[in-house]
């Protein structure tokens, strides 16, 4: 006779991991009804996002030891999986709102310290991050709460864009080279080394 697998070999396994994952999402007793459901979301999202947070800002100073250059740690991304762990942490318990207000914050964050720290234009892909906040909003928010994001995203928006030039060209100090010699230091680049010539008369 042929024997089939009975599907209840595997029923232990999947039983011990849902309880594991309810245990790991499963906001306080205090929060009911659909605040519930929002609460669970918040924490499944977050719970999947420690890790890939933690992992995004560790792969410049892996690839920099790897190459041989200095280790540096982005203040931003390090701000920001400490924002993603106290935003689980607060999921967990009956003020999951502040987690949710949070958790749609931080792509915010990421782009305005984006365009404060770098000295490049910012590009239509790092602003389209936005969104996100808005997608989020939608999930863990109410409806008042997910028009004033998308307001707030779009004014962001609209700022970034108005002050692109000013981040495009940032203003440069000239710093003298420590081993260059007195009589060069003030030498335009390119000058003859003669005494009493210069390229400008040319």
């Amino acid at each position: 006779m042929a024997t089939t697998a009975s599907p209840m070999l595997d029923t232990g396994s999947s039983t011990s991991f849902k309880k594991i994952w309810q245990g790991l999402t499963q906001p306080s007793d205090l929060v009911q009804g659909e605040s519930r459901r929002k609460a669970t979301t918040l924490s499944a999202l977050l719970l999947v996002f420690m890790p890939l947070a933690v992992i995004v800002i560790l792969v410049s100073p892996i690839t920099n030891i790897l190459s041989g250059k200095p280790m540096s740690l982005s203040a931003p991304g390090v701000i920001a999986v400490v924002f993603v762990f106290v935003a689980y942490r607060f999921s967990r318990t009956k003020y999951h709102e502040i987690a949710a207000y949070v958790t749609v914050g931080i792509p915010i964050f990421a782009v305005a310290a984006i365009i404060l720290t770098s000295t490049t234009p910012t590009t239509a892909i790092s602003l389209f991050y936005l969104t996100l906040s808005v997608v989020l909003s939608g999930l863990l928010l109410d409806g008042r709460g997910t028009i004033i994001t998308g307001v707030g995203a779009i004014a962001f928006f609209c700022c970034s864009s108005a002050c692109g030039s000013l981040i495009a060209s940032p203003p440069y100090f000239s710093i003298p080279q420590p081993w260059s010699s007195p009589r060069t230091r003030g030498r335009p680049a390119g000058g003859p080394s003669r005494a009493g010539t210069s390229t400008w008369a040319r």
